[in-house]
């Protein structure tokens, strides 16, 4: 997907994963398309971030196919904002 993950190695968090946007992609651009494709994901947080930042929570009962289907959404969803 070529996404980048705000947390250094060794310092992400077990629950939630906070997620840098390409260049000129806003957080809230990603959170409101992966809604209207079902999938719920948490908007950017802190000061200086937010904006460029969108959260996935990990936590609870998921299954691989759950997450594949996810990733691959958004993987056309970063596309499709590219573009635009």
């Amino acid at each position: 997907i070529g996404l980048e993950i705000l947390a250094e190695q060794g310092y992400e968090s077990p629950t939630i994963t906070a997620v840098l946007t390409p260049e000129g992609i806003k957080g809230d651009e990603v959170y409101n398309a992966m809604r209207e494709r079902g999938f719920e994901i948490a908007k950017g947080y802190g000061e200086g971030i937010k904006e460029k930042t969108f959260r996935i929570g990990h936590m609870g009962y998921m299954t691989f196919e759950d997450i594949e289907e996810m990733l691959q959404n958004l993987k056309e969803v970063i596309e499709e904002l590219k573009k635009a």
